[in-house]
């Protein structure tokens, strides 16, 4: 599945930074289940650990993030680097993390805070250990 492009607007573009505006534009494309997953990997930065996303089943809508990846790679929004998702572009990331409303947000990384804590280990020295090694 691709984004639909307006062909105008897409020849006046000529750098990365109005591509990855012209991207972040276009989320109301997605589909039920691709925003929310969006979402949520924005809240990580620019990538995050596969098997991080895998333990967010349980907080993320539709299954989680992992059934979504296909089509937001396909879309040009992600990538996959080894066992990394990584925005394609630092703009998109933060175009949108800056787009999910503040009170959901804020929810967001709590619901995402509360998931790890529960899955590693309560030691606060092992935690960043565990978390770095997923």
């Amino acid at each position: 599945r691709r984004f639909d492009w307006d062909s105008a607007k897409v020849r006046s573009l000529k750098t990365a930074d109005s591509v990855a505006s012209l991207i972040v534009s276009n989320l109301n494309s997605l589909t039920p289940g691709e925003l929310p997953s969006l979402r949520a990997l924005s809240c990580f930065g620019i990538q995050v650990k596969l098997s991080v996303l895998a333990l967010l089943k349980d907080i993320c809508p539709f299954g989680g993030v992992e059934p979504y990846l296909k089509s937001l790679i396909e879309g040009g929004v992600v990538e996959m680097k080894d066992s990394l998702v990584v925005f394609t572009h630092d703009l998109i990331q933060q175009g949108v993390y800056n787009n999910i409303p503040t009170e959901e947000r804020r929810r967001l990384h709590l619901n995402i805070g509360v998931c790890l804590g529960m899955k590693v280990s309560l030691d606060q020295h092992s935690m960043v250990g565990q978390l770095q090694e997923m």
